[in-house]
C-alpha cells in the first residue's frame, strides 16, 4: 500500500491552485462561445459531457498534467456536445 503524503510544498500547493484557477478560466471561456447550452438545456448527453469536464478539471489540478492538454480536451468534448 503507496504511503499517505499529508503535507505539500508551497510550490506544489501553489501549482494546483494556479491550474485549477486557468481551467476554470478556460472553461468559462469555452462555455461563452459555445453557449449556455452546455449547462442549461440538460439531455443525457449534456450530463455527461458537464461531469467529464468536471473530472477533467481535477485531473489537471492535481495530477499535474498539462494546462494545454486539459484545455485541449474540453474544448474537444464542447466541440463534440455542439455537434450531437
Amino acid at each position: 500500500m503507496p504511503a499517505v503524503e499529508i503535507a505539500s510544498s508551497w510550490s506544489r500547493i501553489g501549482l494546483v491552485a494556479l491550474s485549477s484557477v486557468a481551467m476554470l478560466a478556460g472553461i468559462v471561456a469555452y462555455v461563452r462561445i459555445v453557449g449556455l447550452r452546455s449547462f442549461s438545456k440538460m439531455a443525457s448527453f449534456d450530463f455527461a459531457v458537464t461531469v467529464a469536464i468536471g473530472s477533467l478539471l481535477g485531473s489537471v489540478a492535481m495530477s499535474g498534467s498539462s494546462l494545454a492538454d486539459g484545455l485541449v480536451a474540453v474544448g474537444s468534448l464542447l466541440v463534440a456536445q455542439a455537434l450531437v
